[in-house]
C-alpha cells in the first residue's frame, strides 16, 4: 500500500526523513480497483500510517484532489507532533 511505498522511498533516502507517497486508479477503465480508489501513506522514523478513500471526476481531478489529499494528511499530522527541541 501508500504507507510501504513511503517507507521504500525513506529508505532510499536514508537518515531521519519524513516521507509521503501515493496510490490507486484514476483510470481509465478498465481497473484493478474501482477508479477513484486512492491511497495515501506518509512513513517516518518509528513509524508509518495510511488512509484509503474515494475521489470523485476524472483522471485528472482525482490526481488533483488526492495531491491535495495527500498533502492535508502530512500538514495535519505535522500539527500533532511535537517540535524538535521543545
Amino acid at each position: 500500500g501508500a504507507d510501504n511505498g513511503a517507507r521504500g522511498v525513506r529508505a532510499e533516502c536514508g537518515g531521519e526523513v519524513l516521507r509521503a507517497g501515493t496510490t490507486g486508479e484514476a483510470g481509465p477503465m478498465p481497473a484493478e480497483k474501482e477508479v477513484g480508489t486512492v491511497c495515501i501513506g506518509i512513513a517516518w522514523d518509528g513509524g508509518a500510517t495510511a488512509w484509503t478513500g474515494r475521489m470523485p471526476g476524472n483522471r485528472a481531478l482525482i490526481r488533483s484532489r488526492t495531491s491535495t489529499w495527500a498533502l492535508n494528511r502530512l500538514r495535519l499530522w505535522l500539527l500533532d507532533q511535537p517540535m524538535p527541541g521543545s
